[in-house]
């Protein structure tokens, strides 16, 4: 019986260690998408003065749904067993859904034209399609690399 618990609290330890590389490699992912953003914006109009503005505003955009992803594993990590194949679509999908709609939520806030908001989401879902995913592909390597450890042992 002991052998069980300990067995089953060193699937746990792996599970939460899983869980923090997805986190910490989704953080650089979002870090490394933002400096592109970056880098894009400082190329098209080196003189803005809201260059800055624009790679918080990445960073955030492109971590919010990793940060959820991750934060569904760790709700549900308890029966993990039997949700890894949705884990990985959850982490393929989460960027197509959420990142549009965080968008458009952002630059309705900053711009304050609630008026044309359905326009600016389907124009959103349908010039963000390639970046997300890209983006989504990006988290599905990296929660296959994260959890393949835990889910060979199962």
């Amino acid at each position: 019986m002991k052998g069980n618990i300990k067995m089953n609290n060193e699937q746990q330890s792996e599970q939460q260690k899983a869980i923090r590389r997805f986190f910490i490699g989704s953080f650089f992912i979002a870090l490394v998408c933002a400096a592109l953003g970056y880098l894009f914006i400082t190329l098209m109009t080196p003189s803005s003065d809201e260059v800055v503005l624009i790679f918080f505003y990445t960073f955030f955009i492109v971590f919010i749904p990793s940060a959820i992803t991750t934060f569904v594993f760790y709700i549900t990590q308890e029966k993990a067993s039997s949700y890894y194949c949705r884990y990985f679509l959850l982490a393929l999908l989460m960027p197509f859904f959420l990142i549009p709609i965080l968008t458009t939520l952002f630059d309705l806030i900053y711009l304050n034209r609630w008026h044309d908001a359905i326009d600016m989401l389907v124009a959103n879902y349908l010039g963000y399609s390639i970046p997300c995913g890209i983006l989504g592909v990006a988290q599905l390597v990296l929660a296959q690399a994260c959890f393949i450890k835990i889910w060979d042992a199962q």
